[in-house]
């Protein structure tokens, strides 16, 4: 799931960079996915469906992910914003919770944020019906 979201958000722009596709394949290596695997999902996405329902620590690390994504090439565009705050809405949390985590996360990996920041952050922007 979390593979569509980051190539879809990568296609925002309609331009996939070589540091958005490197960072995509990082992340699901990392999720136990070979070359191949990774390669087909690129090629053809998943769409993004009902997210409501995932855990709270999925979410967060989906967003964690799409916004270093996001900021990865160190161009932001709107049609990015965009894409991430519907990601948000599906996930039960309102559209201004992706620009409050943006301040908190780094496209590096080395640089972390204590994880009780965010999940603070996200929480004061839940919907409690959507």
């Amino acid at each position: 799931m979390q593979l569509s979201m980051l190539i879809h958000l990568a296609q925002a722009d309609h331009n996939i960079s070589t540091e958005e596709i490197e960072i995509i394949k990082k992340t699901d290596q990392d999720n136990g996915l070979n070359s191949t695997q990774i390669e087909a999902v690129i090629a053809s996405p998943k769409s993004v469906e009902d997210l409501y329902h995932l855990p709270k620590e999925e979410k967060l690390e989906c967003l964690i992910g799409l916004i270093r994504l996001m900021k990865i090439d160190k161009k932001i565009y709107q049609n990015e914003i965009d894409f991430c705050e519907r990601i948000a809405l599906k996930f039960g949390y309102q559209p201004k919770v992706i620009m409050e985590l943006s301040a908190y996360i780094y496209t590096s990996e080395s640089i972390h944020t204590d994880r009780s920041t965010l999940e603070d952050i996200v929480v004061t922007y839940f919907i409690d019906e959507i």
